[in-house]
C-alpha cells in the first residue's frame, strides 16, 4: 500500500468511488467498492477560506498578478485546433484553469487544475465514443516552503483509474518523492565570501567564478506504486506493488559565458538503487493462485544483488515455493549491468538538468515527470527498459557465460508441498570467488609455459535433494565441490577439485571424499544449474511486471 505523504494533507474530500485503495478483500472486492476520505469541519473551512482568499486576490483592485498557469506552465487562454482535428478550449482564472477538448460537439477530455499553498493539483477525465468515462487521473505536485533553497524536497502523487463500459478495469496509485541538495565543489577559505543559501546565490557564485563552475549534486528519488487489475466480474485478479529508491551523486559543470553560451554537462559519481516488486494473482473465487516478490540492490562500480520468492497455490493451498538469490561483483575488467541514471529516472535532458541555476526538487519533477502524468509507466519507464534488456537478471548473464568469469554467486531452493506438508526439497548453489593467494611468479625451468599459473578465480558448487514423509526428512543426497590451488612435489601450483558426497537412506549415512586434479567445470557437468534455474525464474517474474505496464495505458481494459 502507498504510504501517506505530505501532499495528502492538501487533498480535497472525494466521494466513496474515490481513488484511495483502502483495505480490500479480493474475494469480495468489485468495481463499486471503495473508501471515503473524510476531513474535519475545521480543515474544510480553512480550505474554503484559502480558495476564497485566492479568488478575492484575483479580482481585487490591487495590481493584477499573472496566473502561475501562464508564468510557470506556459498555458494560454483561447481555443485552438489540435493535430487530431479536435477543438481545445483553455480557460484560466487566477490560480485555476480548465481545458476542454471536443470532437465535434462531444466532450472527449476535461482537465481542471489549481495552484494553492505550494500544491499543484490536476484532474483529468477522458471519455469514449459513447460519452462514457474511460479514464480518470488525479495528481498533486507538492513542495514545502523554501523552494529556492540549496536543499529542497517535492512530492508528485497520482491516482489513475481506467473504465470499460462504465466498469473499472484497472487502477494505479503511486507517489514519487525527490530530494535535491547542491554544493559548490570549491571550498572557500572565507565563509563570508560567496556563501550560497539559495539556488540563485549559488548560480551567481558559479557565474562569477567565486566557487568554480562545478557543483556536487546529491539527488534522491523514492517511488512507490500499487496497481490493481479487475476481471470481467469486477473482482480483483492481479495486484502489483513497486518500490524504488535512488540515491545518486553527480558532478555538474554549470559554466556560462557572457555571450549567453554555456557548458551543461553532468557526470554520475555514485548510484545506489534499490528496486522491488511483488505480485499476486487470484482466481474467480478470490483465492490466491500465485505470489512473487523480487528485490534488486545496486551499487555502481561495486556490486548488485537480487532475491526472489515465488509461491504457487492450488485452491488457496500452498503446493510449491521457490527461493533464489544472486550476486555479482564489479572488477577492473568487468562492469556491472547499467541502471537508470537520474536524468533517465526524471525524464530530463542533460541540458535541462545542468542549467546554470540548479533545479529545485519541485522543478526537477515539474520539468520532467509532471509533463507525463497521464502516462502510467512514466515514473519507471527507464527502469522497465533496462529490465527488458536483461540488466536486472544477474543470474541469467552468468549462466549464459557473459559474466561467468567474474565474482558472482547464485543459490536456488525449490520445495514441493502436499496437503500442507513438505514432500520434496531441492537445492543448488554456485560461487565464483577471487583466489585469495594467487601466484603470478610465471613459469619455472623444467616446466611448461602454462604451468605454475594459479587460477584467478576459484569455484564452489553444491547440489542436494531431500524427500519427506509426514513433514519429516527420510532420504537425503548431496554433493559439494570446491576448487583449491595446491602445489605438487615440484612446488608448482595447479587447480584441484575436492568432492564430498553424502547420502542418507533408511536412516543409514554414507559419505565419500576425493580430490581430483582438474577444474570444477570439468568435474561438475551441472555447475551452472543454480544460475540457470535462478535466471529462468527471475525472468518469468520480471516478464510478469512488464506485462502489467505494456497495456496499462490502454483504456479498453483488461484483456
Amino acid at each position: 500500500m502507498i504510504q501517506p505523504t505530505l501532499s495528502t494533507l492538501f487533498r480535497t474530500a472525494v466521494p466513496s468511488s474515490s481513488f484511495t485503495m483502502g483495505n480490500r478483500d479480493p474475494s469480495t472486492s468489485s468495481a463499486t467498492s471503495g473508501d471515503t476520505v473524510t476531513f474535519s469541519q475545521e480543515a474544510l473551512a480553512k480550505s474554503r477560506e484559502s480558495v476564497e482568499q485566492s479568488d478575492t486576490a484575483d479580482t481585487s483592485d490591487a495590481a493584477p498578478v499573472e496566473s502561475p498557469w501562464k508564468t510557470q506552465y506556459d498555458l494560454k487562454e483561447g481555443t485552438v485546433t489540435l493535430g487530431n482535428g479536435h477543438k481545445q478550449k483553455t480557460s484560466i482564472k487566477g490560480s485555476k484553469m480548465e481545458i476542454l477538448e471536443y470532437d465535434g460537439a462531444k466532450l472527449v477530455r476535461k482537465e481542471t487544475g489549481s495552484i494553492t499553498a505550494g500544491t499543484v493539483t490536476r484532474d483529468i477525465e477522458e471519455f469514449d465514443k459513447s460519452g462514457k468515462l474511460s479514464s480518470r487521473v488525479h495528481t498533486e505536485l507538492y513542495a514545502p516552503e523554501g523552494g529556492d533553497s540549496t536543499h529542497t524536497t517535492s512530492t508528485l502523487q497520482r491516482d489513475i483509474q481506467w473504465f470499460k463500459n462504465g466498469n473499472i478495469t484497472r487502477e494505479l496509485h503511486d507517489s514519487m518523492d525527490v530530494d535535491a541538495s547542491y554544493y559548490a565543489n570549491v571550498k572557500l577559505h572565507d565563509d563570508s565570501i560567496g556563501n550560497a543559501d539559495t539556488l540563485e546565490d549559488l548560480a551567481v557564485n558559479l557565474m562569477e567564478g567565486v566557487t568554480g563552475n562545478v557543483t556536487s549534486d546529491l539527488i534522491s528519488k523514492n517511488y512507490s506504486a500499487d496497481i490493481i487489475e479487475y476481471n470481467d466480474n469486477g473482482k480483483i485478479f492481479r495486484t502489483t506493488s513497486i518500490s524504488q529508491t535512488m540515491r545518486v551523486k553527480n558532478a555538474t559543470d554549470r559554466m556560462s559565458f557572457d555571450t549567453g553560451e554555456s557548458i551543461n554537462t553532468t557526470d554520475e559519481i555514485e548510484n545506489n538503487t534499490d528496486f522491488s516488486v511483488s505480485q499476486s494473482v487470484y482466481d474467480n473465487d478470490g483465492k490466491v493462485v500465485s505470489q512473487a516478490s523480487f528485490k534488486d540492490s545496486y551499487a555502481k562500480g561495486l556490486s548488485q544483488s537480487q532475491q526472489l520468492d515465488v509461491s504457487q497455490y492450488n485452491k488457496g493451498e500452498l503446493v510449491q515455493h521457490s527461493h533464489a538469490e544472486a550476486t555479482q561483483q564489479a572488477t577492473s575488467e568487468h562492469r556491472l549491468p547499467k541502471r537508470p541514471d537520474i536524468l533517465e529516472a526524471l525524464s530530463l535532458t542533460e541540458q535541462q538538468y545542468s542549467a546554470t541555476t540548479p533545479l529545485g526538487a519541485q522543478k526537477l519533477l515539474a520539468d520532467g515527470k509532471e509533463k507525463q502524468i497521464e502516462n502510467a509507466a512514466a515514473p519507471v519507464n527507464a527502469t522497465l527498459g533496462y529490465i527488458a534488456n536483461g540488466n536486472f537478471n544477474a543470474a541469467q548473464s552468468t549462466s549464459r557465460g557473459t559474466a561467468s568469469d567474474v565474482p558472482h554467486s547464485s543459490s536456488w531452493e525449490n520445495t514441493l508441498y502436499q496437503d500442507g506438508k513438505k514432500v520434496l526439497q531441492q537445492r543448488d548453489s554456485e560461487v565464483v570467488r577471487e583466489n585469495p593467494l594467487p601466484d603470478f611468479t610465471g613459469f619455472m625451468t623444467v616446466t611448461g609455459l602454462t604451468e605454475d599459473q594459479d587460477a584467478v578465480y576459484l569455484r564452489n558448487t553444491s547440489h542436494s535433494v531431500e524427500t519427506y514423509k509426514d513433514g519429516l526428512a527420510v532420504d537425503h543426497a548431496s554433493v559439494d565441490m570446491d576448487e583449491a590451488s595446491v602445489d605438487d612435489k615440484r612446488g608448482l601450483t595447479h587447480t584441484e577439485t575436492n568432492v564430498h558426497s553424502s547420502t542418507i537412506t533408511g536412516g543409514k549415512r554414507n559419505e565419500n571424499h576425493m580430490a581430483l586434479a582438474d577444474t570444477l567445470i570439468n568435474v561438475d557437468k551441472n555447475s551452472t544449474a543454480s544460475a540457470r534455474k535462478v535466471g529462468s525464474k527471475m525472468q518469468l517474474t520480471l516478464d510478469g511486471l512488464l506485462s502489467v505496464f505494456r497495456g496499462l495505458d490502454d483504456a479498453s481494459g483488461v484483456s
